[in-house]
């Protein structure tokens, strides 16, 4: 299911340039490094038209948010380059507002490295609920 009103973004994340559709109202950045993951979220998030950007690394969500209204940052904490928590500190020092929801397969990784003090994590393999749960909590209305 799609959204009823859908405005066409272009933006560039490094070398690459991508496609976006946004949804009015309530916009998800998700930074994830597996592309299987990326592509399954963002399919899923759309479903529920919930408008989704989408980077595979921390730099390239920094462009993003830097150039488009977020409401929840969606990251993986285990990343090559910046890590998800590096990237939550630099996105809140930023936009000081954003609401941050970490992924992750390495449970050990979110609660050493202090991300619950940033918001909450989601531990792979997540459901569609958990997920929805959270982005309601968030201010997501659907």
């Amino acid at each position: 299911m799609r959204p009823r009103s859908l405005n066409a973004l272009r933006f560039t994340a490094g070398k690459s340039q991508r496609r976006v559709e946004m949804a009015s109202g309530f916009t998800v950045l998700l930074v994830e490094d597996d592309s299987a993951v990326r592509d399954y979220v963002v399919q899923l998030l759309r479903e529920k038209g919930i408008a989704a950007l989408v980077a595979a690394d921390g730099m390239a969500a920094l462009q993003i948010l830097g150039t488009h209204p977020i409401n929840v940052l969606f990251t993986d904490i285990v990343m090559p380059g910046m890590s998800g928590l590096d990237l939550a500190k630099e996105s809140r020092r930023l936009r000081p507002s954003i609401k941050i929801l970490f992924s992750t397969g390495w449970p050990g990784k979110s609660v050493d490295h202090g991300a619950l003090r940033l918001g909450p994590v989601l531990l792979k393999p997540w459901r569609e609920g958990e997920l929805m749960h959270e982005l309601r909590r968030m201010g997501w209305s659907g």
